[in-house]
């Protein structure tokens, strides 16, 4: 009868690929190179990238609706307010506008029109400017031109903005001493 021999595995390198020390080293070598080679390359990329970025504190970073130009002013005004009565002409000068939020309420009413507005605190005048209008250095240092920004809310006050209006809900719900006494007792809030 034919017996089987038991094979042994002495023949089979021990320790899989990394057997032989040469490709050992090798591969070691190599994926420390690549490595290196990534994080430089990487490094070039972002300061090449980078170095045209302008820092955050000389940017004009408004947190409202509207961003503002101090020191400047825009001397030719639209010419489409007949509520103006500003010499008798339709230009878009308002006098007597007691402070900046009536300005903003007045450009707000006027969104059709206006997206950029130079207010006067000391004369206490708004004028409505075009965006397209090149604005100048005032002699004034209360002269101030404020630009509206894209993508900011507003209300209008039934008046359609140009271009893609925010939608407003119809349907505001209505807060009720009941409801409230509920939400307060949903939160543990009720005494």
């Amino acid at each position: 009868m034919n017996s089987v021999q038991p094979q042994t595995y002495a023949s089979i390198p021990v320790g899989g690929v990394f057997y032989n020390t040469g490709l050992r080293n090798f591969t070691i070598i190599n994926s420390v190179i690549l490595i290196i080679f990534v994080v430089v390359y990487l490094l070039v990329y972002f300061l090449h990238t980078t170095k045209n970025w302008v820092d955050g504190k000389n940017c004009i970073a408004p947190f409202g609706e509207f961003t503002v130009e101090p020191g400047v002013v825009v001397t030719n005004p639209l010419e489409l307010c007949p509520d103006s009565t500003f010499n008798n002409t339709d230009q878009c000068v308002y006098s007597n506008v007691a402070s900046l939020l009536d300005a903003t309420r007045i450009c707000n009413i006027r969104a059709d029109i206006c997206s950029r507005f130079v207010y006067n605190a000391e004369s206490r005048r708004m004028t409505i400017v075009s965006l397209q209008s090149v604005p100048s250095n005032s002699n004034s240092p209360n002269d101030n031109v404020y630009t509206r920004q894209a993508n900011v809310t507003f209300r209008t006050g039934g008046v359609a903005p140009v271009g893609n209006p925010v939608p407003v809900s119809n349907n505001t719900p209505e807060v009720t001493e009941s409801a409230a006494t509920t939400i307060a007792n949903m939160l543990g809030l009720a005494r």
